[in-house]
Parts: structure tokens; sequence; C-alpha cells
């Protein structure tokens, strides 16, 4: 749940500057551990740029934490970590767009500062496409997050201050869920039960009506209920899923004739992937714009999915039954794998169907 977190209510007033807002948020962070936690600074920073510095904790009171320092042919850095005889240029980006020649430009900044023990790290919420200079230390969010974690759950047992960590820690790593840059969790619980359970508090709730009874096109409308977790949950590891193919996806609701449905639109309507909130164990992948045409099978069945005529069309669709599958016993990364070659499979098989050229087909 992300609507009692302070750095996601204030982000929707940033979201144009979603990367200098988590910047400025992982600096506060850092800040807050060599302030308030020394020792556990000490660990994350030696983490963080893989031992090839080494932070003592006698020194860390000494240590800042420069926003944007000095400036370059490629701009200037995120972040400079300076304490005696240590220098860290951090680099932040969202999503994997870290070059080459901005990290060798970056080296060169490094290469010139006055410290002895210097690193380059990058934070990237996904592992950029070309390789980067070895020189560099590369860190993940979703690793970034981990080690956080780690701290905060070492920190709960302390009292006084640790409360404090606690609470900015988890604040952060809740926010990098927000953005999409933790891996989706599992889903611990049948969405049939989570349903269940959501409906009777609609129901126990005098004048309160369902999410679903309105177009649903934000994830965050399900955080309306602790209930939806599962929903939510699931959501996002059929984003992922999806990402994990190359496919661009739009969060959509809606209804099939009776069937009430929340799920993803790609390319334009080509397929669309959703789950049945009536049967709410089965997810379908639909090949959807165009429709198909019956001769586009070897057979008159496909040996692969259904053939629906459903608004006008011949519709293609494929279903994958959770249950039966064993998702919910899986882990989370044993359910994102399933729901991904599922997907891999309907597509590969969907590609091959002809679209039509009329209703009659």
């Amino acid at each position: 749940m992300t609507t009692d977190n302070l750095l996601v209510k204030l982000h929707g007033w940033a979201t144009q500057q979603s990367e200098n807002f988590t910047t400025e948020s992982f600096a506060h962070v850092l800040e807050h551990l060599m302030r308030a936690r020394p020792r556990a600074a000490v660990r994350f920073l030696n983490w963080l740029t893989d031992g090839r510095v080494t932070v003592d904790e006698s020194d860390v009171h000494e240590f800042e934490v420069r926003r944007q320092p000095g400036a370059g042919p490629h701009g200037r850095p995120d972040l400079l970590i300076e304490g005696p005889d240590v220098a860290v240029i951090v680099e932040v980006k969202l999503g994997g767009d870290l070059g080459n020649s901005q990290a060798s430009a970056y080296l060169c900044a490094l290469a010139k500062l006055p410290q002895t023990r210097r690193v380059l790290v990058g934070i990237t919420g996904q592992a950029p496409p070309a390789a980067l200079p070895p020189e560099m230390v590369l860190r993940l969010w979703r690793d970034v997050a981990v080690e956080l974690q780690r701290e905060s759950e070492a920190a709960c047992g302390d009292g006084g201050d640790a409360v404090v960590t606690d609470h900015e820690l988890t604040q952060f790593v809740g926010f990098l869920s927000h953005l999409r840059l933790l891996p989706p969790p599992r889903v611990a619980t049948t969405l049939a039960d989570a349903l269940d359970a959501y409906a009777a508090e609609i129901a126990a709730t005098p004048g309160s009506t369902s999410v679903f009874d309105s177009r649903i096109r934000s994830l965050t409308k399900l955080d309306s209920s602790q209930s939806l977790a599962p929903v939510r949950h699931l959501l996002e590891q059929m984003r992922e899923a999806l990402a994990r193919g190359g496919h661009a996806a739009r969060l959509e609701s809606g209804r099939f004739g009776q069937w009430p449905w929340i799920g993803y639109t790609t390319e334009g309507l080509r397929y669309v992937l959703d789950v049945n909130l009536r049967e709410p164990q089965r997810v379908t992948l639909m090949r959807y714009a165009g429709g198909v045409t019956r001769n586009s099978f070897a057979s008159a069945a496909p040996s692969l999915g259904k053939v629906n005529r459903i608004e006008g069309l011949l519709r293609w669709s494929n279903e994958l039954d959770l249950a039966k599958a064993g998702y919910f016993n899986q882990t989370a990364a044993g359910q994102l794998d399933l729901l991904a070659r599922f997907i891999d499979t309907s597509v590969a098989f969907a590609e091959k169907l002809r679209v039509a050229g009329t209703s009659a087909e």
C-alpha cells in the first residue's frame, strides 16, 4: 500500500521530474544514515561502491552529499559523496539509458578530484544495453532496495532513532516500488478470496462503491483497500511480463459482454491481456485488433487457444488457469516467469494468424 507514503504523494507534484525527485530522496536517505546510523551508512556505502573504497565509521560524520557538483560536456553528475580522502560520484537513471560516453566523461571528472580513493557508481532501473567502463560500479535500484530493507530490519529492534530510520527506509523503498523499479511482489492469496473480501468490505460500508464500477486507468485506484493487494500484485506482474517481451502496456478495464475485466492493451489494441473478475483465476491473452480469419489455421480448430466471435469479429485467445498451473505455489520470481512464458508462447502462435478483412470472414 502506498496511500500513507509521503514520497509517493509529493511525487504527484513532480512527475515530470521523476529522476531528480528520486535522486533528492536517495540523497536524503544517505544523509539520514550518516547522521543517525553511521554503522549502517558504512555498510551501505561499502556495498554501494563494491568495496572499491572503504569507509570507516569514525569518518562518516565528516561525509557530505553534494547535489549536481561541477559541470562537463555531459552535464553535471547527480551526486558527489565526499569524505576524508574519499570521493564517490553517483549517476542516477530510472531506466537503462546510461551510456559509455557519459560514464567515461564522469570518470575523467572523478580523476581530477583531490581524493585518492575514488569511484564512479551508476544506479539504474535496468541494466544498460551497452557495456560500461570496467572502472564503474553498476547497481540496480532493486538491489539498492534489498540493502536498504536489510538495514531497516536490522534497525527495527533498536528503538529510539532506529524507529525513524525504519520509517525513512521503508518510505523510500515503497517509493521505488511505486516507480516500478522493484520486482513485482508475490501474489500470496487467490484473487477469488481477495475479491470476496473486498466485496464484503463494500457491502458493510454504507454509501461506498466498488472501484470496479468505474474505469480503472491507474493501479493506485486499487490502493483503496488492502484486500485488493493481490489483484494489484498480479497486474504488476502482468505488466512486468509484458515488458519482458517488449510490449508497451496500457492499463484498462471494461466488459466483454457480461464479463468485467481488468488488464492491459498493447500496441494499439493488437493484444489484450486481462483477468476476468468473475473467474479471477483465469488470465487471457487475446489477439484483438482486426480479428482473425478462420483460414489462418491449419485445421478447423487452432492447436493453441480458441476462437470466439466478439463484437462482430473472430478473436483468437489463449487462457491460463492460474490455479491449475500452480501459480499460487510459486515464488514471486516463479510467478513472473510463468506469466512471461504464457505471454511469449501465446504471442508466438498469434503472430502466425492472419487479420480478418471483414466481419463476415
